[in-house]
């Protein structure tokens, strides 16, 4: 059987169908000819996307979980990160070269502010001779 370049089905879709079946199978004169599935056969592939639905739903669950325990493990990290690089500009000094290897810049390597310009443009004269 071919199938259908389609990529994606909704869920809506999806349950919309399985409704289909279910009433589909419903019907008791209802003679499929040879070319279309039989109602056990359609009840089998429903249950088949129903098993993929839930293994679907299964993952995107674990893959929650993933990313809350990598959140809470970022997070301690990141606190004993800050705890520790705080003692070590406490015991070592802000103009320590010790702070280059954590990836801190020592006081004296900051940029200073540049000093503003006190000379100021005089705007040219409004009433001077055209050429």
């Amino acid at each position: 059987m071919e199938i259908s370049g389609r990529n994606r089905f909704s869920r809506e879709y999806l349950e919309k169908e399985r409704a289909m079946v279910l009433a589909i199978s419903q019907i008791a004169s209802y003679a499929p000819p040879s070319a279309l599935p039989s109602v056990p056969a359609l009840l089998a592939m429903s249950d088949d996307v129903q098993m993929h639905l839930d293994a679907l739903d299964a993952a995107e669950r674990a893959v929650e979980q993933a990313r809350a325990a990598l959140l809470r493990s970022a997070q301690i990290r990141h606190e004993a990160l800050m705890r520790t690089r705080a003692y070590i500009v406490a015991a070592y000094g802000r103009r320590s070269h010790v702070l280059r290897t954590i990836g801190l810049k020592p006081l004296g390597d900051r940029k200073r502010r540049a000093r503003r310009s006190t000379v100021h443009l005089i705007p040219p004269a409004l009433d001077a001779p055209d050429a």
